[in-house]
């Protein structure tokens, strides 16, 4: 998790820095963080707060995500593989 450093300044009232690129950092996960019907992600199972999806689950390219397939979870942003095409 990133270091928040505010400030305070009279012509701003509240100014927050990340001491790193949050967006940068997500942690790999394999097919046993997922429940998947063919190329598509039904729910993750993960424990990440940051998953990148991998291209492939079960040998086939992953090209759609459940829209709620993230509900319930800690999880704060994912990384989509190239050629995902579908947030069904």
């Amino acid at each position: 998790m990133p270091k928040l450093i505010f400030s305070f300044t009279p012509e701003v009232k509240l100014r927050v820095f990340f001491t790193e690129k949050i967006e940068e950092h997500f942690d790999p996960t394999d097919e046993n963080d997922y429940i998947y019907d063919g190329n598509t992600i039904v729910y993750y199972i993960g424990t990440s707060k940051r998953p990148e999806i991998p291209q492939t689950l079960g040998g086939v390219q992953v090209l759609a995500v459940e829209r709620t397939a993230f509900n319930d979870t800690d999880v704060e942003a994912v990384k989509f593989p190239d050629g995902m095409e579908v947030i069904e």
